[in-house]
């Protein structure tokens, strides 16, 4: 052995989500952790919104995300005289695409 750790730490600088019809949205930043029992209202700093849809009961989309990760190393030990270092950008897919159905919400307003 050397007599060396290494570590490498990829985060999560930005998303860019295909959003099946054409559209796509780049996030900033790791998002926001979804934990079970969140209101649906929950605040995010990325959203998107399907402007219509084409199929009254409810329209299917693929949807597929990249995510781009900001990726560092640092070294403890018999490194050389080197402690840390940047490795640059790496893009990645989130996993395969899924399916996205989007149903139409209205709001009724009553006096």
């Amino acid at each position: 052995t050397f007599g060396q750790s290494v570590t490498l730490t990829a985060t999560p600088s930005h998303t860019a989500w295909d959003m099946g019809n054409g559209e796509t949205v780049s996030c900033v930043g790791p998002g926001r952790e979804w934990v079970k029992g969140m209101p649906e209202n929950a605040p995010t700093n990325c959203s998107f919104t399907y402007a219509a849809l084409v199929d009254p009961e409810g329209d299917t989309w693929s949807v597929s995300a990249a995510i781009n990760y900001t990726v560092g190393w640092t070294c403890t030990g018999n490194c050389g005289g080197q402690n840390s270092g940047d490795l640059g950008d790496v893009t990645a897919l989130a996993g395969e695409p899924t399916s996205l159905t989007v149903l139409q919400r209205q709001t009724v307003v009553t006096q």
